[in-house]
């Protein structure tokens, strides 16, 4: 695992960082210098502040699942194999949402937050390993709410059923959803 890797002490930065922070979450830091990273790219000369999109995979697809529902600039945003239900992945890692998720009262889902990207173009890659078929339910929660903004639901799963990776078909998904709601 990256997180174990010698050269990196996730541990120590994340204990580092709970002591300034202490109610904070992990994906609660890494959701704020995702924002403001949009915020030095809009205000780029060569940016088209209006047309920001986000691509992540793994933790990076975590990432842009928080980036996409709390930044209504983020146009369109592409989810590779994070894990969008709490019990499919690694959620509850100290980097995460800690383990706070794993009590019996926590009762929050990953369909609330993308329901928040709603109208936003939203496109969740799965390969069977974090993402995949049991994703289905979390597109279809919020398809009512996509429905509330009339047109067409911009929000989709493609299934390419060959793990934890980003195959060429992916990635030519991942390309014409940008070219689509870019």
């Amino acid at each position: 695992r990256w997180s174990a890797n010698h050269k990196l002490n996730i541990a120590g930065q994340m204990a580092r960082f709970r002591q300034r922070h202490p109610k904070a979450t992990g994906m609660a830091k890494m959701l704020f210098d995702a924002m403001t990273a949009a915020d030095i790219l809009a205000g780029l000369p060569e940016v088209d502040a209006q047309r920001l999109g986000a691509a992540g995979h793994s933790l990076g697809a975590k990432e842009v699942l928080y980036l996409a529902a709390f930044d209504e600039r983020i146009r369109v945003a592409v989810s590779s194999e994070g894990g969008i239900g709490t019990r499919f992945s690694n959620w509850h890692d100290p980097w995460y949402l800690g383990s706070q998720i794993q009590q019996a009262d926590f009762v929050r889902e990953h369909h609330e937050l993308l329901a928040l990207v709603a109208p936003r173009a939203f496109l969740l890659l799965g390969g069977d390993s974090a993402d995949g078929q049991r994703s289905w339910p979390f597109i279809q929660a919020v398809l009512p709410v996509y429905r509330l903004y009339g047109g067409a639901a911009r929000v989709g799963l493609f299934n390419h059923r060959k793990g934890h990776s980003l195959p060429p078909e992916a990635e030519a998904r991942l390309y014409a959803w940008f070219e689509a709601y870019g």
